[in-house]
């Protein structure tokens, strides 16, 4: 688990950033917002994280709400390189 900010999540002690994991994770679930989420995967991605599902909106989904939908989409999955997500 990871968490920037919280000492104790649910009685556990989280890491502060991605990179302080001691290994790659096999999955991981993300839930941050979009722009927090781009940096997660490609975090993820350097350290050879098997994968990831995102809970996030404001990609390609969301090309009438969202003006940079489709510049986050590609920015994901640039950010995301061979890791599946």
């Amino acid at each position: 688990m990871v968490h920037p900010t919280k000492y104790n999540v649910a009685g556990l002690v989280p890491y502060r950033a991605i990179a302080d994991l001691p290994a790659a994770p096999d999955a991981v679930f993300i839930g941050v917002n979009r722009h927090a989420t781009v940096e997660a995967v490609q975090a993820l991605s350097q350290i050879g994280a098997g994968g990831a599902v995102c809970f996030a909106s404001g990609f390609r989904e969301a090309t009438h709400e969202v003006s940079d939908s489709d510049t986050l989409q590609a920015a994901l999955l640039d950010a995301a390189g061979e890791m599946p997500i």
